[in-house]
């Protein structure tokens, strides 16, 4: 397990783990949630690179946390 500061490259794999197979969750939901995560915590004024977030790497590289 490696605790890691989140990067963009991270999205697409937190909004999986938010989601999981959710029923009802498409393509779009998941497009859309990419976006607002991005928005959030990378693209708002008050982003701050010395304060990541940070996500948890399991033993296969798969992200297993978001923080």
């Amino acid at each position: 397990m490696k605790i890691l500061p989140c990067t963009r490259n991270h999205v697409a794999e937190v909004v999986e783990l938010l989601l999981g197979r959710r029923q009802g969750a498409d393509a779009a939901e998941r497009w859309r949630l990419a976006g607002y995560l991005e928005e959030v915590y990378f693209d708002n004024p008050w982003h701050d690179p010395e304060l990541p977030s940070l996500v948890c790497e399991d033993a296969n590289g798969r992200i297993d946390g978001f923080l």
